[in-house]
């Protein structure tokens, strides 16, 4: 037999000439091949059998057909293989390896600085997470996250593994794309802060608290409407009661609260005693207290007012329907707050009750303030004597005009000078008496 590079010569016989030592002209050759690919040298052993001898890197692949395959993990690490003939990959620091379609290679693989990152069967991304670690899930991406809550508390692990913090007084545990740290939360003394699914702080208020909010931060505040209602307080931050069935929300001297209810409301601060019946307020009367006694005799109902009961004096009283006016002088007037908003000579002047309204000057009175009261009396007077009423201090006094004089005689104001003073001359005013020239 002849061995060529590749190639094998042999000889083929037929039976009957299976013993013959010689080989006759009748004898056929022929040649084999012998390839294991452009990786390795192919050669036939002994037995003539094919052996492959292959390139470093290239491992023989037994078969009908030997052949040297390649070992190739990728750019991103080494490739060798095992005693077995299994190919192994060593991946680069952020590799791991990874198979598709029977080929090992190294792929991009990271869970950070606290764990190991690899493949499972089904080519999905997996992390081995250092103790003291967990998974965790930001953008998509699977890594492993130290158990850290900050500064303000102390971080553990449950029973499943999962990451709990145990937070420092005036913080409470809120998460964020699966992780969980502590962050200042604080409702006060008087209940326990948390933080809503959404991320917005929350409070848990003791009994008689309820959650109020002011400028955007809530707490607890003491609230309490009774045992037969819970408290509230509104967008406002007014307490309201939202009572149980067979209560209703009453108000005495400002606090709300809830009491049992009547067979009617009890109005103008009637109350409701045990039996379910109203109890009146003085001088009110009705089955619901509706009734005010002395409504008819200040005869105030109409367009502009009406009468209501004044709980605090307990008496009624006449309330003008528009709140900027007062009800005086048995009619609805507008308030004031300084006297350019008044007319007519009226200047702008608190009154009694506490209200400003315009009104005349003191000693004055009229459409327009024309009228002295002080001379009122004396008006007729003084105007029969071509007099003139003049008040100084707090009196009254009719005096003449310029000009004249009172004469004694007639009682009444004269010019100073006339004909009958100066018959043959020309009579002067001088100092307020006469004198003839």
């Amino acid at each position: 037999m002849l061995l060529l590079q590749g190639l094998r010569l042999g000889l083929m016989t037929t039976p009957a000439e299976e013993n013959i030592s010689e080989i006759s002209s009748n004898s056929i050759y022929f040649i084999e091949a012998c390839d294991c690919g452009k990786n390795g040298k192919c050669y036939f052993s002994d037995e003539d059998e094919q052996q492959c001898k292959c390139d470093t890197g290239f491992l023989v692949i037994q078969g009908e057909l030997k052949y040297c395959k390649g070992c190739d993990c990728g750019k991103n690490g080494k490739c060798y293989f095992s005693d077995e003939g299994e190919q192994v990959c060593e991946c680069d620091i952020g590799y791991s390896v990874t198979q598709k379609e029977g080929n090992k290679f190294c792929q991009e693989c990271d869970c950070g600085k606290n764990g190991k990152c690899y493949f499972d069967n089904e080519g999905q991304k997996q992390c081995d997470c250092d103790l003291g670690s967990l998974i965790a899930v930001k953008e998509g991406n699977t890594y492993c996250h130290e158990c850290d809550c900050g500064n303000n508390g102390k971080c553990y692990f449950g029973d499943e593994g999962e990451q709990e913090c145990e937070c420092n007084i005036g913080f409470s545990v809120r998460e964020k794309e699966g992780i969980k740290y502590c962050q200042e939360c604080d409702c006060g003394k008087d209940g326990k802060c948390y933080f809503g699914v959404k991320g917005e702080q929350e409070c848990e208020c003791d009994i008689g608290f309820s959650v109020r909010e002011k400028e955007g931060n809530k707490y607890c505040q003491g609230c309490d409407c009774g045992k037969n209602g819970k408290c509230y307080f509104d967008d406002r931050g007014e307490k309201e009661c939202y009572c149980n069935s067979g209560y209703i929300v009453t108000e005495k001297e400002g606090n709300k609260y809830c009491r049992k209810i009547c067979d009617k409301e009890c109005l103008n601060g009637g109350s409701c005693d045990e039996n379910g019946l109203c109890k009146c307020k003085p001088r009110t009367s009705g089955d619901d207290c509706s009734i005010i006694d002395d409504c008819y005799k200040l005869g105030c109902d109409f367009a502009d007012a009406r009468c209501v009961y004044d709980k605090g004096n307990e008496v009624a009283m006449c309330q003008c329907n528009n709140k900027t006016h007062l009800y005086a002088d048995g009619k609805c007037r507008a308030t004031c707050y300084e006297d350019k908003d008044c007319n007519k000579g009226r200047v702008c002047t608190r009154t009694e009750k506490g209200k400003y309204l315009c009104e005349c000057p003191p000693n004055f009175k009229g459409a327009m303030c024309e009228i002295n009261v002080l001379c009122e009396v004396l008006e007729y007077t003084c105007r029969t004597m071509n007099a003139q009423c003049v008040v100084k201090g707090s009196k009254a006094f009719c005096i003449c005009p310029s000009g004249k004089n009172l004469d004694m005689k007639s009682g009444l104001c004269v010019d100073i000078c006339n004909l009958e003073h100066c018959v043959y001359g020309r009579c002067e005013m001088v100092d307020s008496r006469f004198k003839c020239r």
